[in-house]
């Protein structure tokens, strides 16, 4: 197996689709988000193209893993670090308008993350590296 980059989502389901990849490292929403309803994801964007899901084989999954993260240069000045994630953590209560601006649709608000939350991914990409 080998890591093939692509340059969007989009272009690795095309990849999927055309047979050029035999496998696609995807997403779906995850339960418990009360605000947004499941569906969604790679499956649904496959199948909006008309790539019938009965096609494809699960054979793994995650942990629920966030969406983002944003991130903030290490150069940056600290207290504006500081100011900026009590901004963007409060924002949805605060202004939920300009929330709703730039969060792309993604509800539940902004919350701090740490490293530990993305070690599947990082660790499947190690993987697929070596």
């Amino acid at each position: 197996a080998r890591l093939i980059r692509t340059a969007s989502p989009s272009e690795a389901e095309k990849a999927f689709r055309d047979g050029s990849a035999d496998a696609l490292l995807g997403w779906e929403r995850a339960a418990g988000d009360e605000q947004m309803p499941l569906g969604g994801g790679t499956l649904a964007s496959l199948a909006s193209d008309g790539f019938s899901p009965e096609n494809v084989h699960i054979i793994w999954r995650s942990p629920p893993i966030r969406y983002g993260p944003h991130a903030a240069l290490s150069s940056l000045d600290p207290e504006a670090r500081i100011l900026l994630g009590e901004f963007l953590t409060n924002l949805r209560e605060s202004n939920h308008q300009v929330y709703d601006l730039i969060s792309g649709g993604h509800a539940g608000g902004f919350v701090a993350a740490s490293d530990a939350e993305f070690s599947p991914v990082a660790r499947i990409v190690r993987e697929q590296t070596r």
